[in-house]
């Protein structure tokens, strides 16, 4: 018999031989191309290998050292089912991602690949599961005695540190669908003297405005506002400047209340003081305050809003007793929604669920409260629905909403057009002009197919009823269309390098393509951005830099919204298993991060910026929230 010294070292020697080759399973995951599994021309070995490999090489081995300190330590969460869940499901979400990030979206499963993706699968379980062993650590921990909070200070910080973007982008990051706000501004100012792409082929009820709600109409309002204002005081400059000025300083203050209220939580300082550094120095956070951007509007309610909601939570009684601050949060939500009207859907269970919590305080002032919210989601809803058409602005062009529509058309089109019927054809052709689009379509945009029916004016229950009956016969082919979308948000990978899907920084370009070819963007004596030649000169070296910064381990990563989706799914399991109260929040926004596949490009950093500025407030916030009480 042997002795126990002699099982006790060979039950070592398994579990030191498990180690390495869980860690072997988890760095081969990282390596392997999944979408150039179909044998796609354009996802071939030889391009990944040439472009790729080398970043992920470093990635893998980066994880290879983490996933072997940790998985020792994950005895400690070996009796945990969450753990295990939640690190079952990122790895599909990875695989899923993978498999559909770039590839050829019809191809076999024969034996070989299955087995190549049932090893990767387990890779990046096994990674998953040390992550999720580390983040129980550093949650356990993040509670604690906190400096005094100060949103203040915390905002000042982060402002300051903003401020040499704001130098390089001066005026300030202006894209397309800017510019085309500012023209729907200003030709309303100036009928018939300034063009707008989306105002042309929108249905606007002919009422002298150009303004329609292809874009959020305040945001609209505000930006063409700023700007004409700078025009007439002498440069349409300065008022975009002007514009993303205040937009930076509200920004920093969401931030800075969020990071107060977090210590007065009971965060720890060295986590208060990491996440205010990570806010302030990271170059995602301040590019993105100083763009002209919807999302960037949006994100910053957003937080505000969240901001509020977790004040309900978490001091019923101060909050309660402070009208100020019920105004504020009411109009928090209410800018939520007119910056973006999903923002009410993401707002709806986060604001019932802390409204139930403050209910149970028994305070005074929950009727204001409870009064407050109703009355910015119910504003929002009649600004838009009611104060907007009686003003005159117009509809935007119908197919802005149906980009998963629209690809899973082309999928189908694609695939099965000897099942496509002739009345389909038909509506397929009066929407979009043409019956060919299948060569046009790419599992991550739809931009090129859906700009073909911006002009469509008619009916669209006649493409909706075709979209259904199609997507009945073959519902494996709009799912796969629907991964297609998702994927590029929920990657991993180090693979971006269009820095749209990184960092977009704008388009400085005086034309653009359109649909009826080339047209000025800026329009000489009504719409002129001014970015000199050493503006742009330093526009172009920071993207080549923050380029280079993206593809770096594990910084990189950071760059791209998976990270952030995926901590999510760990949150919410670590919530689950220490029962903590607001599981709420991570579950509302991984269906948020679900709902950015009817977006029309998938990956695309900006859509994604609300999710990538909110969810570190969201997990910091998780770890001082109370635990459940036993009933």
């Amino acid at each position: 018999m042997k002795s126990k010294a002699e099982t006790a070292s060979f039950r070592a020697l398994l579990r030191l031989a498990g180690r390495i080759l869980g860690c072997i399973l988890a760095s081969a995951a990282l390596l392997t191309d999944l979408s150039a599994l179909p044998g796609s021309a354009d996802t071939a070995f030889t391009r990944y290998v040439a472009d790729n490999v080398f970043y992920d090489t470093l990635l893998a081995a980066a994880c290879f050292g983490l996933a072997y300190v940790l998985t020792g330590r994950a005895q400690a969460a070996k009796g945990s089912a969450h753990t295990v869940l939640a690190a079952l499901f990122m790895a599909l979400a990875s695989v899923l991602s993978g498999l559909f990030s770039g590839a050829d979206m019809r191809f076999d499963l024969d034996i070989k690949r299955l087995i190549v993706i049932a090893a990767c699968f387990a890779g990046y379980a096994v990674l998953f599961r040390a992550l999720c062993v580390l983040m129980d650590g550093l949650l356990g921990r993040a509670a604690g005695p906190g400096a005094r909070p100060g949103s203040g200070r915390y905002a000042l910080i982060v402002f300051l540190c903003a401020v040499p973007y704001l130098i390089v982008t001066f005026p300030g990051t202006v894209n397309a669908d800017a510019y085309d706000q500012l023209n729907q501004f200003m030709g309303t100012l100036y009928p018939g003297q300034v063009f707008s792409r989306t105002a042309a082929v929108s249905t606007f009820p002919g009422s002298g405005t150009l303004i329609n709600d292809t874009q959020p109409v305040l945001h609209t309002l505000l930006l063409g506002g700023f700007y004409a204002l700078g025009r007439a005081a002498g440069s349409g400059s300065l008022g975009v400047f002007a514009f993303v000025l205040i937009q930076s300083a509200l920004g920093a203050l969401a931030v800075g209340r969020a990071l107060s209220l977090l210590e007065k939580a009971g965060l720890s300082g060295r986590a208060a003081g990491g996440l205010k550094w990570f806010y302030a120095l990271f170059p995602l956070f301040p590019l993105y305050m100083y763009a002209t951007l919807k999302d960037t509007a949006f994100a910053i309610a957003l937080l505000h809003a969240l901001c509020f909601a977790a004040e309900l939570i978490l001091f019923p009684q101060n909050c309660l007793a402070r009208p100020a601050k019920l105004l504020r949060g009411g109009l928090a939500v209410l800018l939520t929604g007119l910056f973006r009207s999903f923002g009410l859907a993401v707002l709806l269970p986060v604001m019932i669920y802390a409204l139930a919590k403050a209910s149970k305080a028994r305070a005074a002032g929950f009727g204001r409260a409870l009064a407050c919210v109703l009355c910015g989601f119910v504003s929002c809803l009649i600004v838009l629905y009611a104060v907007c058409p009686l003003a005159g602005v117009g509809k935007g062009p119908g197919i802005e909403k149906r980009a998963l529509m629209v690809q899973q058309t082309a999928l189908f089109v694609k695939e099965h057009p000897q099942e496509v019927t002739q009345s389909e054809w038909e509506t397929i052709e009066s929407v979009f002009g043409t019956r060919e689009i299948s060569e046009m379509y790419r599992p991550d945009n739809a931009d090129e197919i859906k700009y073909l029916a911006l002009e469509y004016r008619g009916s669209w229950n006649a493409y909706t009823q075709a979209w259904l009956g199609m997507g009945l016969r073959r519902p494996g082919t709009y799912l796969r269309a629907a991964l297609g979308m998702a994927a590029r948000y929920w990657d991993i990978r180090l693979d971006a390098t269009d820095s749209g899907t990184v960092l977009y920084m704008g388009d400085y370009g005086r034309y653009e393509y359109g649909v009826s070819g080339e047209f000025m963007r800026m329009t000489p004596g009504y719409v002129e951005i001014h970015v000199s030649d050493t503006g742009l000169k330093l526009v172009n070296l920071a993207k080549s830099a923050l380029l280079a910064v993206s593809r770096l381990p594990v910084i990189g990563l950071l760059f791209k919204s998976g990270p952030y989706l995926l901590s999510l799914i760990a949150l919410t399991a670590w919530m689950l298993k220490n029962k903590r109260q607001g599981v709420v929040f991570p579950v509302t926004f991984i269906m948020y991060g679900l709902a950015l596949t009817l977006s029309a490009r998938s990956g695309f950093s900006r859509y994604a910026f609300p999710l990538m500025l909110t969810v570190p407030f969201m997990t910091a916030l998780c770890a001082v929230m109370p635990e459940k009480k036993r009933t």
